[in-house]
């Protein structure tokens, strides 16, 4: 021992002697127990050499022998006393003190000095660190010393049985020892095989520890007064194999050899109470692997035993209380008997008062009152007993001295308390707090078992989270979680049952969000093989069956009747089947009127409509008030009352669906998602009874909450999920402002409910930074910053999903903590002197026009009508009537439309083409009787123009082959009559934004009758937008450098051509449009094939003016923020609408976008107009012309051709400020010779300026 270790050495050794001096003077255990103390004791055991230095090993056995005493006799305390001081007795009797050599322990002893002296303590206090700490190495040197020890005994054991040995007499010699140290390794391993779990390793430690504890027993003698505690270590060792290998002889035998060892220990032995309290693990163990509930009654009998009063008086070891509470706990999660329950509570509590109030030993028992009042609150809605876990358990977590193992299993439960406490406030902060101690937990060294259970209650938490939020990174991370904790639970283990029902629940979240019917059925298979696990009379089996009837209620919708038939036959006998008071009944009524009302759709059975409210209105008396479910069972009820009421006429009923629905949207916790459908669907009774003004304030409401809906705590596509839940919000709106005769303000109110992302980008881009700057350059700095790291943060918009979750939670995580610096910012910057009003919309306001060059029209469908409103260039809004315009009839429009479209791109027969063709141009024929002719004809009477103004006309004026047109141009009204505006912007809502409205008109009888021949058209999504995109374009600012640039000059117009992309279908005339393109535009930049990556083209972006494509598209109807440009690299790096409209390109001129169906997107975001032409109008693009369908390669070259054709200015400039102008041009000059086939002319679309 070199100097340094024997200073620390001696400190070490004063520091255990002063604690065992306090000790006699104060009586205080937890001078003996507390963690400073194994501190204490593994810094000498780590600083001396016990084999040679008595003095400490005599105060190691002291502390010790004085730990057996306070911790009420415990066994392994005095097997460390033992082993540390016997050999003192006899080389130095005066170290060890007096009462302690009487001790029957030592004075029979069997040997005066042990055959491996150092390393047994070594190892003890290394199992001592694991049980403190959780740490895996210090268990793995314990096993390893102790297999030193037994490789020391039987080498002890051959040495003295020499060559003048007889071998009994050798073998009696050593067995002692050898037994001793098999027993203490198998131990050891028993806890590594527990710390290892379901592993690769686990057979082996298993195995190891069965043969060493078999051993042990074997060399113990019959008479032996170790051979019951063996025989228990042996029990232990069988049953964790057999369970392991499922072998039920295993089982068997541990149970046999369990029941030996009870009885071969003395009835008034004081070992034997503790000994009843280890081996009840035995029959629970063998019940997780399929045995009956007697094995749990067998247990529980075990430790009532073992608490039972003795000869000294009361049980008093906290420790036997808190198995005794843990085994009646599990007969209760089998057999849900009250009574059970209540003894538990009692156990854990005796168990608690049996431990000082700061003792670090509190966790076990604490944890365990905590679940048997969580399962007290489940049975019977008590929520004091909810409220009293949650304090127990984080006082608990809290705790100082509570060993990591412990304390992470203890957050774990925490998680699962907070989870419900949540469901039942409705608290967001309660339900964040339980998953992120939920995702902690599993940080930490938890048991296998533990570490299961904590998956199983974080999926669950998970899953709450997501349906409060809409964050799918939430729903992956729970199913993964889930399907993880199935996983690991053995076949024949009770709780599976438990954890594939909670799967189940999770799988339903994902199929209702995604419509993947493959989930829906994965998660049926699921409940179903649940359910099989369950007895009719297991108290969870109605759970189960009530998930799987909202599961095959999505197999309804489908068109599967018979799942639907399955779905009310179950859910009607889960409700028949709860009690009154049962506090899932009322959910389970709910789940009841969901599927009643889904019958009534499927069926037209009105019937079941009068169940399914008789349900919803006995599940709302039996939820109490403030509960968090009542906001939902509130909205179906709504729901239900009011389909029945159209169904009916009752106006009774009307009235009371309205009370409901306000009652949702006002109830405290509701999802932002139901408050506003709640107003809604108030809103909508309330016009339909007579009063539209009054329902306007409801619906500026559900508008003003739009940004709550769509948070930036979520990723880009939930954000979008989240706006596409309340599709028709704009047209309702409008709808009701025309009815209620307030016209112009609700153009106000819509322009706030449409395009909600997209104006969030225009304030930020618009935001006036310079007057920060003057006021407070650091939160100026701060606000850049922070829109850097969203932008970073965004990325390619790929899929988070991982299968463990962790990825997708890390995305989600970091997304909260922007959001919180992002709102606090944005408090910030509000505070400063002129700056209250920063990147706030404001309330509704009247419209204005920033520019005179054309009305702007906005056309929409409501439920009962449709019509179009009149932004023009100076003065009110003006209404105009659409005659046999409604939702239904504009959506059947639209959908056949777009069958059409898809029949006449991809039909291989002729003649499926030619009608797919007449298709289409019937309903561009309905869309002008319907919405284009009264437009044109209230403009010809209101905003009649000369064509003085300088503003090109659609059929004139710009100049090359694309100028002429038949059958009349802009100015002249042809056999329409009246003369309109020369440009009009088209702002259509809802299902009118998948209709060519500038197409619209009678093109095949060559009248003039058509949109195309009387105006100039061009969209916009909002007049924000507009003026966005107006910002600094002209003649001046809107003309493009051409021949006197050079290619390497950033205003140089840029051809990007990929027309062999990989993995998708060669472009051969993007090629030949390419190389038009380079005649007409001979000092462009040209990016092809490998040099067209993701990386070049995106940094151009920010520079060109002027950029073309020419290129695949892909437009993802599911996740539309996904839609992509196919460049060459686009397998490894998509450009998507996400990227692209991160960009910032101010200076952006025009952007050519002749790929297919770049204004695309999903359905239910039609007012968000996520699509690839509004991301470069955002990027800073001023005219964006795209396709709102695929369009054939030559014809797209052939329109792109002569769109340039006609851009061309003097000197070779491109005139972009034309450009609406221009396509339009070229888009009639393809007409004139097809009109018949209008997917190749009318698919082509200006947007912008």
């Amino acid at each position: 021992m070199d100097g340094d270790d024997a200073v620390a050495g001696r400190r070490a050794l004063a520091a255990v002697r002063q604690r065992i001096a306090e000790f006699g003077e104060t009586r205080d255990p937890g001078l003996l127990t507390c963690p400073e103390a194994d501190t204490d004791r593994a810094a000498l055991v780590a600083a001396t050499d016990l084999e040679a230095d008595a003095g400490s090993r005599s105060a190691l056995g002291v502390l010790h022998w004085l730990r057996h005493l306070v911790l009420n006799r415990d066994p392994d305390e005095l097997a460390r006393a033992v082993a540390l001081l016997a050999p003192l007795c006899e080389s130095a009797p005066d170290l060890v003190p007096e009462p302690l050599r009487r001790h029957p322990a030592l004075s029979r002893s069997p040997v005066p000095e042990p055959a491996f002296p150092a390393a047994p303590e070594s190892a003890f206090g290394h199992l001592d660190a694991y049980r403190a700490g959780g740490d895996p190495a210090r268990l793995h040197e314990a096993v390893r010393l102790l297999r030193r020890s037994v490789a020391r005994a039987s080498a002890a054991g051959k040495a003295e049985a020499g060559p003048d040995t007889r071998a009994d007499a050798a073998t009696a010699a050593g067995a002692g020892e050898r037994a001793t140290a098999l027993a203490n390794l198998g131990a050891a391993l028993l806890m590594l095989a527990d710390h290892t779990g379901e592993g690769d390793t686990l057979g082996g430690i298993l195995d190891e520890a069965l043969a060493c504890c078999r051993e042990a027993v074997k060399l113990t003698p019959r008479s032996g007064s170790a051979r019951p505690g063996r025989l228990a270590n042996l029990a232990q060792a069988l049953a964790a194999s057999g369970a392991h290998r499922s072998r039920r002889r295993l089982l068997e035998g541990a149970l046999a050899v369990m029941r030996r060892a009870v009885a071969e220990t003395p009835g008034d032995s004081p070992e034997l109470p503790g000994r009843l309290s280890f081996l009840a693990d035995v029959p629970h163990v063998c019940h997780t692997r399929g045995g009956d509930a007697g094995l749990l009654h067998e247990a529980v009998a075990m430790t009532r035993a073992s608490v039972a009063p003795g000869p000294a008086g009361p049980q008093s070891d906290p420790r036997i209380w808190t198995n005794h509470a843990a085994a009646l706990s599990a007969l209760h999660t089998r057999t849900r008997d009250a009574g059970v329950l209540q003894e538990a509570v009692a156990a854990c509590r005796t168990a608690l008062g049996l431990l000082g109030p700061r003792d670090p030993a509190r966790g076990h028992p604490a944890g365990n009152l905590a679940m048997c009042l969580l399962a007290r609150y489940e049975a019977s809605g008590d929520t004091e007993a909810l409220a009293e876990a949650e304090t127990l358990l984080r006082d608990a977590c809290a705790a100082r001295g509570t060993a990591p193992p412990v304390r992470f299993a203890l957050l774990s439960g925490l998680g699962l308390v907070l989870r419900s406490r949540a469901e039942v406030t409705g608290d967001p902060d309660l339900l964040a707090e339980a998953v992120a101690v939920g995702r902690v937990s599993l940080t930490g060294p938890l048991s296998p078992a533990h570490r299961v259970a904590a998956l199983a209650n974080l999926s669950l938490s998970l899953h709450l989270s997501y349906r409060a939020t809409g964050d799918t990174a939430l729903l992956e991370e729970a199913v993964a979680r889930g399907a993880a904790a199935v996983a690991s639970t053995p076949d024949a283990h009770p709780d599976r049952a438990g954890r594939l029902a909670n799967l189940g629940i999770v799988l339903r979240g994902a199929a209702e969000r995604t419509g993947d019917l493959a989930q829906a059925e994965r998660g049926i298979a699921v409940c179903r093989e649940a359910a099989s696990r369950m007895p009719d009379t297991d108290p969870d089996r109605p759970a189960v069956l009530s998930t799987l009837g909202l599961l095959l209620r999505l197999l309804g919708a489908a068109g599967d009747h018979d799942s639907l038939r399955e779905a009310v036959r179950v859910m009607t006998e889960v409700a028949d089947t709860t009690g009154e008071g049962d506090p899932d009944l009322p959910g389970r009524l709910s789940n009841l009127m969901i599927v009643l009302r889904a019958q009534y759709e499927a069926s037209g059975a009105v019937t079941a409509l009068h169940d399914a409210v008789t349900a919803g209105r006995r599940a709302l008396a039996a939820l109490p008030p403030g509960h968090g479910n009542r906001p939902s069972v509130l909205a179906n009820l709504g729901l239900a009352l009011s389909t029945l009421a159209s169904r009916t006429g009752d106006d009774g009923t009307l009235a009371e669906a309205a009370e409901v629905y306000a009652q949702a949207s006002r109830g405290p916790g509701a999802p932002v998602v139901l408050r506003i459908w709640a107003l809604r669907e108030e809103a909508r009774i309330v016009a339909r009874r007579g009063d539209p003004g009054a329902a306007l304030p409801l619906l500026e409401t559900a508008v003003s909450l739009l940004p709550r809906l769509a948070g930036r705590a979520l990723d880009r596509p939930d954000r979008d999920h989240a706006l596409g839940r309340v599709g028709g919000l704009a047209a309702q709106v409008v709808a009701t402002a025309v009815a209620a005769g307030r016209v112009a303000y609700g153009v106000g109110l819509l322009e706030r409910a449409r395009g909600v992302l997209l104006t969030e980008s225009i304030l930020e881009r618009s935001a006036d930074l310079a007057a920060l700057t003057a006021v407070a350059p650091e939160l100026a700095a701060e606000f850049t910053r922070l829109r850097q790291e969203y932008a970073a943060d965004a990325g390619p918009g790929g899929d988070l999903y991982t299968p463990d979750g962790s990825r997708a939670a890390a995305a989600a995580t970091r997304r909260a903590r922007l959001d919180e610096r992002w709102n606090a910012l944005l408090a910030r910057i509000r505070e400063q002197d002129g700056m209250r009003d920063f990147l706030d919309p404001g309330p509704p306001a009247e419209p204005h026009r920033t520019s005179a060059d054309g009305p702007l029209v906005y056309v929409y469908a409501a439920e009962e009508a449709g019509g179009a409103v009149i932004l023009p260039a100076a003065g009110p809004p003006r209404h105009v009537p659409c005659e046999g315009v409604t939702a239904a009839a504009a959506a059947h429009r639209a959908e056949a439309f777009d069958t059409a479209v898809r029949a006449a791109s991809t039909a291989a027969g002729y003649g499926e083409r030619l009608r797919a063709h007449r298709e289409m141009s019937r309903v561009l024929e309905w869309l002008w009787d319907t919405v284009a002719e009264p437009v044109l004809t209230a403009l010809a009477d209101t905003e009649g123009t000369d064509g003085t103004d300088g503003t090109d006309g659609a059929g004139g004026g710009v100049g090359g082959p694309a100028g002429a047109a038949e059958g009349g141009r802009a100015g002249d009204g042809g056999d329409g009559g009246g003369t309109v505006a020369d440009r009009l912007w088209w702002c259509p809502i809802g299902v009118f934004t998948t209709l060519p409205l500038h197409a619209a008109g009678y093109h095949r009888q060559r009248s003039g009758r058509t949109v195309m021949d009387r105006t100039t058209s061009s969209y916009t999504p909002t007049l924000r937008a507009l003026d966005y995109a107006r910002g600094g374009v002209g003649p001046d600012a809107d003309t493009v450098p051409g021949t006197e640039a050079g290619p390497d000059v950033p205003g140089a117009p840029l051809v990007v051509s990929v027309a062999e992309p990989p993995d998708a279908p060669p472009l051969p005339g993007a090629e030949r449009e390419t190389e038009a393109l380079r005649v007409l535009l001979p000092d462009c930049t040209v990016l092809r094939a490998a040099d067209a990556g993701h990386d070049a083209v995106l940094t151009a972006l920010e520079a060109r003016r002027t950029v073309h494509f020419a290129c695949h598209a892909v437009a993802d109807r599911r996740v539309p923020s996904r839609s992509r440009l196919l460049l060459y690299d686009h397998r490894e790096r998509p450009l998507t609408v996400r990227e692209i409209a991160g960009v910032s390109n101010p200076a952006g001129a025009l952007c050519y976008l002749s790929a297919c169906a770049t204004t695309m997107s999903a359905p239910r975001l039609a007012d968000e107009f996520v699509h690839i032409t509004s991301a470069f109008q955002l990027a800073g693009f001023s005219h964006v012309i795209g396709t709102l369908w695929p369009v054939s390669d030559v014809h797209a070259a052939t329109v792109a051709t002569r769109c340039y054709e006609a851009l061309r200015g003097p000197g070779g400039t491109l005139e972009t400020w034309r450009a609406a102008a221009a396509v339009s041009a070229a888009a009639r000059s393809v007409r004139d010779l097809m009109p018949g086939s209008p997917l190749h002319w009318a698919g082509h679309v200006h947007w912008g300026a």
